[in-house]
């Protein structure tokens, strides 16, 4: 009998490992050669250590024979995996039963992109960005580039001795055919502001918030090897949402990390581990501002974003937003906002961000609201407030751009 308890023994042991797995897993996938056994969670499975130590119990009572159960490593071995697991498990339990709930960002594994050349559309699902133009759609007569922009093709690799100056941004930046950065790529050929070739060409995304804009231009506009990046974000960064961007966007991490962040992003213990941890900048325990950007983090993006284009040896140029003197209701139909007044205010208030930003970090910036406002401007708008409806404001903004390069090449300001 001595074989059975030893059995029942190992049993019981691998039941203390296999169902914490299986609640930390949900589900468990055990592979053995070809055959895959997925063990779902179910809170019965709690039962299944207990029956197999009370049938050992009753069966060394009757029979004679030893097992592991007799060796005191087996003992406390079993006894740490019990406790351990039924800790973590209380904790989750009263977690659960105060409302603790944070909500952690998605992953991606390091080499490993998702395929989404079936797409048709406009935009393409990118876990890291949200979404993305996809490269060859049309919109509004006009085609998505190769490089993923509404644009002229342009080629990735700079000419030696060329400028480059990179639009980011929303579609107020990529409005237009072309959009202002055509307008202005005409200008610095006709009259380039120094003796090296320049150019200029469009990164802007419709619907992108600032979260999103500094996430592309880590991924893919630093490695353009810009001189000079335009940034204008704003707009989408106050619409409402239930949970801001930077929860909603993937973090690329190596396997192995990603595994232990993917076990505790399920668990409110590990979302309460990660908002302890070097992640908590990454948990959002509550949306309070209900927007796609909260005030606080526009700021600190705006920031990064400003230290990121000069660690990448460009120099950074920060724009305001205009607006009309009102915006379209549509923007509350849309539940957008709740009102055009509070469109209104907080789009004044993150434009004073990006002021103070601009103020703070010493970088040059385009105060396109104090250019553009009054009477004399109330025509260029179209019917939402927001986008121009001629291409006149859109070379309005290319004279600004276009104006402000000639002044830092002038009186160049430190990268």
């Amino acid at each position: 009998m001595s074989i059975l308890l030893y059995i029942l023994d190992l049993a019981f042991f691998a039941a203390l490992i296999i169902v914490p797995a299986a609640w930390l897993m949900t589900p468990l996938t055990l592979s053995i050669g070809p055959m895959h056994l997925v063990i779902p969670w179910s809170i019965a499975l709690i039962l299944v250590p207990p029956v197999f130590l009370i049938f050992r119990v009753v069966i060394h009572k009757h029979l004679s024979g030893s097992g592991f159960w007799e060796y005191s490593a087996f003992k406390k071995a079993s006894l740490a995996l019990a406790a351990t697991f039924l800790f973590f498990f209380g904790v989750e339990q009263c977690l659960k039963l105060i409302g603790y709930e944070a909500h952690v960002p998605p992953i991606v594994i390091i080499g490993q992109k998702e395929s989404d050349t079936q797409n048709d559309g406009l935009y393409l699902d990118d876990p890291q960005l949200l979404f993305r133009f996809r490269p060859g759609a049309e919109f509004n007569g006009r085609t998505v580039n190769r490089i993923g922009f509404l644009d002229r093709e342009v080629d990735p690799v700079k000419k030696p001795g060329t400028m480059r100056v990179i639009c980011m941004g929303d579609s107020v930046t990529g409005q237009g055919v072309p959009p202002y950065s055509g307008h202005l790529n005409s200008k610095l050929a006709s009259a380039a502001p120094s003796t090296s070739a320049w150019e200029s060409f469009n990164m802007a995304v419709h619907g992108y918030t600032s979260v999103q804009g500094l996430r592309l231009f880590e991924l893919q506009a630093k490695n353009l090897k810009p001189d000079i990046v335009v940034i204008m974000y704003g707009w989408n960064d106050h619409w409402l949402s239930p949970l801001p961007d930077s929860n909603r966007m993937a973090r690329e991490m190596s396997p192995g990390r990603a595994t232990l962040y993917r076990i505790l992003r399920m668990k409110r213990f590990g979302q309460l581990l990660l908002s302890r941890s070097s992640q908590r900048n990454l948990v959002q325990k509550k949306n309070k501002s209900g927007v796609r950007v909260p005030p606080q983090e526009y700021k600190q993006t705006l920031m990064r974003f400003v230290a990121e284009v000069r660690a990448a040896g460009a120099i950074p140029i920060l724009m305001t937003s205009p607006r009309a003197a009102t915006l379209s209701r549509a923007l509350v139909h849309r539940n957008l906002t709740p009102s055009v007044e509070e469109a209104i205010r907080a789009h004044d208030e993150y434009n004073d961000i990006v002021r103070k930003v601009a103020a703070d970090t010493n970088t040059p910036l385009i105060d396109l609201p104090r250019k553009i406002s009054g009477d004399k401007y109330a025509g260029l708008f179209s019917g939402d407030g927001i986008h121009f409806n001629s291409p006149s404001g859109i070379v309005l903004i290319a004279d600004e751009v276009y104006q402000k390069i000639g002044e830092l090449v002038k009186a160049p300001v430190s990268k």
